[in-house]
This record gives C-alpha cells, sequence and structure tokens, in this order.
C-alpha cells in the first residue's frame, strides 16, 4: 500500500494559501509552514477523469453494467467543495480528458518529479518526469494554467454485490439487511508546477455496516449498487485529501485557560498558529441504514498556539469559546 505523503503536501498548500510565490522547495523550507487566516486565495484543484486499471474483469463489470465512473470524480468534487478550503476548476470533459495523464505515465512520475528511467520491451530506455508529462500535455493546452493541483484518481477494483437477507425468526416476515461490496482506488494529488505527486493513498471504501431491519427483499440493480458506492467513495477520497492538508488534533487535556493538544513540532504545529476548536459529540447513526456516519462537530471558536514541544503543543482561546473545552475535542486549520 502506498504511503500518504502529507506534510510536504501540507508545505506548499500552506505556502499557496499565503499567496507566496517559491521557486524551489528550499525557499519553502526556509519560509517554513502555517496557514495564514486572513488568506484569500484558496489552492485551485481540478478533478480528473477516473482511470480504470489494466484489469480485464474490472473493465467488463464497467462495460456490462454501464457504470458511470463520473459520479466517483463528482463525489469527490463535492467533499472537496463542501469543505470551502479550495476552488474547484469547473469540469470541461473535454478539456480534462485530453489532458489526462495515463496510467503508465503516472507510475513512471517520480514522487520527487525526478526523471525515472524504464525499460522498454525491446531493451531500450526511456527517461520520463511528470514535470515534463505536463509540459507536454496539460501545460500546452493553457486550459489548466491556473490549476495548481490536480486530483487523479485510478480505480482498481470494485465488488458489486447484493445485499444478504437474513430472517428475523421472532418476527415473521422481518429480514435484517446487510450492505456489501468494496470500491478499490488509488489516489495522487500532483502539483502541476513541479510534476511531484504531493499526496499518494491506496483507499478501500467497504460498504459494510450495521444491519438494516426490513420488511422484503429487493434486487438492487448494479447501477444502484455502484451509485451508492461511488458516492461514499467520493467522500472518503476528499475527506482523505482535506485532512492531509488541514490535519485535525486532538485536546487532551485542559488546565484552566491552557489546551494541551496531541501533536507538535514533527506535525507541523508552531508558535502563533490559529486553529478552530470543535466539540465532539456522540455518533451520529443514519437511521435507515444503520450507518455510523461519524460525530458531531460543534465549532466553539478559535485558539493560538503559545508553546510547542516535539510531540505537544500547548494553546489558549483567542476570544470567549462558546462551551468550555474537553479532552476528546479536537483542533482543525482555519
Amino acid at each position: 500500500m502506498e504511503k500518504p505523503m502529507t506534510s510536504q503536501f501540507f508545505m506548499v498548500m500552506t505556502a499557496r494559501l499565503r499567496g507566496l510565490v517559491i521557486p524551489t522547495m528550499l525557499g519553502l523550507a526556509v519560509l517554513g509552514v502555517g496557514v495564514d487566516a486572513k488568506a484569500k486565495d484558496a489552492p485551485l484543484l481540478a478533478v480528473y477523469p477516473i482511470l480504470i486499471s489494466n484489469n480485464a474483469t474490472l473493465k467488463s463489470v464497467i462495460q456490462t453494467h454501464d457504470l458511470d465512473l463520473n459520479a466517483l470524480a463528482l463525489g469527490t468534487e463535492e467533499a472537496l467543495k463542501k469543505s470551502k478550503k479550495f476552488k474547484i476548476f469547473e469540469r470541461d470533459n473535454k478539456i480534462l480528458t485530453d489532458t489526462v495523464l495515463k496510467e503508465q505515465e503516472l507510475a513512471a512520475c517520480g514522487n520527487d518529479g525526478k526523471v525515472n528511467t524504464t525499460k522498454n520491451a525491446d531493451g531500450s530506455l526511456t527517461e520520463t518526469s511528470c514535470k515534463k508529462l505536463f509540459e507536454g500535455n496539460a501545460a500546452k493546452t493553457g486550459a489548466l494554467k491556473n490549476v495548481e493541483f490536480i486530483v487523479q484518481i485510478l480505480l482498481k477494483d470494485i465488488d458489486l454485490r447484493e445485499p444478504t437477507y437474513a430472517p428475523i425468526e421472532e418476527f415473521p416476515g422481518k429480514f435484517k439487511k446487510t450492505t456489501q461490496g468494496a470500491l478499490d482506488v488509488s489516489v495522487k494529488v500532483i502539483d502541476t508546477t513541479s510534476g511531484e505527486i504531493k499526496f499518494q493513498d491506496t483507499i478501500l471504501v467497504k460498504m459494510g455496516g450495521k444491519a438494516e431491519v426490513v420488511s422484503e427483499k429487493k434486487a438492487i440493480p448494479a447501477r444502484d449498487m455502484w451509485k451508492t458506492m461511488s458516492n461514499r467513495g467520493g467522500k472518503e477520497v476528499g475527506e482523505r485529501i482535506i485532512s492531509s492538508i488541514y490535519p485535525t488534533f486532538e485536546v487532551v487535556k485542559v488546565t484552566g485557560k491552557q489546551i494541551i493538544i496531541k501533536g507538535g513540532i514533527t506535525n507541523g504545529i508552531d508558535v502563533d498558529q490559529e486553529y478552530e476548536i470543535y466539540s465532539v459529540t456522540e455518533d451520529i447513526i443514519d437511521q435507515k441504514t444503520n450507518e455510523n456516519l461519524g460525530s458531531e462537530e460543534v465549532l466553539l471558536g478559535e485558539v493560538v498556539v503559545k508553546r510547542v514541544t516535539e510531540k505537544v503543543s500547548y494553546a489558549e482561546a483567542i476570544d470567549k469559546l462558546e462551551d468550555k473545552p474537553k479532552a476528546g475535542d479536537i483542533i482543525r486549520r482555519k
């Protein structure tokens, strides 16, 4: 499984949100990190059309059921839009299709944007870099010249399965419905300027959850199963990207005015950085599907970091908070 490279991505995004022009990674390291809360310009992202892995079975499933892969890209865009942390490139399928990198081109891209050498079938060698690919692809059209980051999703596998129905002996005519299936994708976020891969991860979205009590068994068309799966998958992809740029940290203790946070220098936290603090409530359960939708977050206000160590930070409220913070609450960059 590919590992997320969140720290570099966080630093680059931070700099762009500040409106800084940084010609090299060395300049970025000198200037440091931290999102300016007053920054007006959010980075512009484009979500590319979904690529399909070279998997005959997968391609057959997509073709047989006429699955709309665009739904997964739209689900990702929706999650990114809701965060209000990004500007999203308005979809123009022709432009995006004309500039999208092929799977083999993505594989040739080094994480650091440097040239990679690949051996061809005839024994000859080909040198490739992401930067060169973009210069000869997206950059030449001029259509994506303002797009700073591209989100590329590679669909690796789909497991479409009918839900199972188990009769409930105590209640004749009632069944426990369990949703099944899974979606396996690989996600890469690429800097169009340097050609570097700033974030990459493999995400397995499972459709299982708590059983739902129903009165009848129903066959679900594959396209409907895919719609539900792609919506959830897109949401998870978007949230994973957001969390890599705007990491969340947990409050571990509150002593008087001092709010102690799990996370320090190694996590990119620094003195004078400002965060929003949220009170975390009980898990929200979808009453229809019994799906755990996560905890509700209630904004309490804003805090500023006063002191930081390698693994722990100490913050105080900037103004009066809506309620008293507690252990288990979270802070997130504004």
